[in-house]
C-alpha cells in the first residue's frame, strides 16, 4: 500500500499545493489541504515549509495505517479516544434529535452512575452494564429506565462498529 504526496503549482506559481495519491481513479486522490512557499521570503516562511512538510508526512503515515487497517481487528490509536465518556459525548453532541433527550439524559446519568470523568472501554463490561441497568431502575419507574438504557445500548452498538469493543457488552441485558 503506497501513499504519494503530489505537488502542484499553484497559478501565480508562489506556493506549492500537495495531494494524496493511492491510484489514477476519481476517488482515489485526496486534497491534503496544506501548501508551502516556493521561494520563502523570510524565516516564518521558511519555518512554516519544515512544519507543512512535516505535517504531510505524518497525514501520510495516518493514511496508510487506515488503508492497511481495514478488514483487521486493529484499530489505529489516532482513531479511538482513549477515554469512552468522550467518545460518548462526541455521539450524543452528533446524533441529537430536536423532541427527545433521552440520548443526552442517559450520557449524564451513565456518567453520575460511575462516578467519574474517565473509563476506558476495556473497563465497560456486560457486569457494569447490568450495574447501571439497576441503576436506571432503582432511580426511574415507568418506561424512563428502559428508554435511557435502549439509548446506552444504542451507543454500545456504535461503539462496537468504531472498534471500541469486540463484542457488545450491553447486547444481551433486557
Amino acid at each position: 500500500m503506497s501513499i504519494i504526496i503530489s505537488a502542484k503549482l499553484s497559478k501565480n506559481k508562489t506556493k506549492t499545493r500537495y495531494t494524496f495519491e493511492w491510484g489514477k481513479a476519481a476517488d482515489q486522490r485526496m486534497a491534503s489541504g496544506i501548501f508551502t512557499y516556493n521561494k520563502p521570503q523570510n524565516i516564518i516562511e521558511k519555518n512554516h515549509n519544515k512544519e507543512a512538510i512535516l505535517i504531510l508526512e505524518s497525514k501520510r503515515s495516518r493514511m496508510i495505517l487506515d488503508k492497511q487497517s481495514i478488514y483487521t481487528s486493529y484499530i489505529p490509536s489516532h482513531k479511538i479516544k482513549t477515554n469512552f465518556l468522550d467518545y460518548y459525548a462526541e455521539y450524543v453532541k452528533s446524533n441529537f434529535r430536536n423532541n427527545s433527550r433521552h440520548l443526552s439524559c442517559s450520557y449524564s446519568h451513565f456518567k453520575t452512575f460511575l462516578k467519574t470523568d474517565f473509563i476506558s472501554a476495556k473497563g465497560i463490561t456486560q457486569n457494569l452494564c447490568e450495574n447501571y441497568s439497576a441503576y436506571l431502575l432503582s432511580k426511574y419507574n415507568g418506561e424512563t429506565p428502559a428508554n435511557y438504557f435502549s439509548e446506552f445500548k444504542r451507543v454500545m452498538k456504535a461503539g462496537k462498529k468504531a472498534g471500541y469493543f469486540v463484542d457488545n457488552p450491553a447486547a444481551e441485558i433486557v
